[in-house]
């Protein structure tokens, strides 16, 4: 068999897979199959292309914000099978789509460290604190300078005068 043989093949059984709800992620996929994500996601990009369902999809789904998006993902985790085709079939998402984006967040989130996320005003009040730490430490090592050199120039007068 060559090689594109089996390429089709392959990429045929993993078309038929991601199309099934419930399936697996295309991560956990691409671990399976020793294969790069982006190319997973490349043919999942070809097919809607071949189909023609794509199209209008991915006009739909670059006008739902990034907030939408992950809100749909919410609200489909931990649904059936039956329940998740009909809620795809509401909002207008395919079953694809939704799971791309359930990739992305949790990629995301694996990617954002501890979880532990800061807030802006978290973040400048940390900022805040730590120049006027630094400011304080400024003063002290200042004072410490002057110290010596009043000490240093005390001992020299004192020592000329004996």
């Amino acid at each position: 068999m060559s090689r594109k043989t089996t390429d089709t093949t392959l990429r045929d059984s993993f078309l038929e897979r991601i199309k099934k709800p419930g399936c697996p992620s295309v991560k956990t996929i691409a671990e399976e199959m020793s294969l790069p994500k982006a190319t997973l996601y490349s043919w999942i990009a070809a097919e809607r292309q071949r189909n023609r369902q794509g199209v209008s999809m991915s006009k739909k789904s670059a006008k739902r914000s990034a907030l939408n998006k992950f809100s749909l993902v919410a609200k489909s985790e931990g649904m059936g099978i039956d329940e998740l085709e009909k809620f795809c079939a509401e909002n207008g998402v395919s079953f694809t789509e939704l799971q791309s984006w359930r990739d992305l967040s949790l990629s995301a989130m694996e990617n954002s460290g501890d979880g532990n996320v800061m807030s802006v005003k978290q973040h400048e009040d940390e900022v805040a604190k730590l120049k006027a730490e630094l400011a304080r430490k400024e003063k002290a090592l200042a004072e410490a300078a002057a110290l010596l050199i009043l000490q240093k120039k005390t001992s020299e007068i004192l020592g000329q005068g004996k």
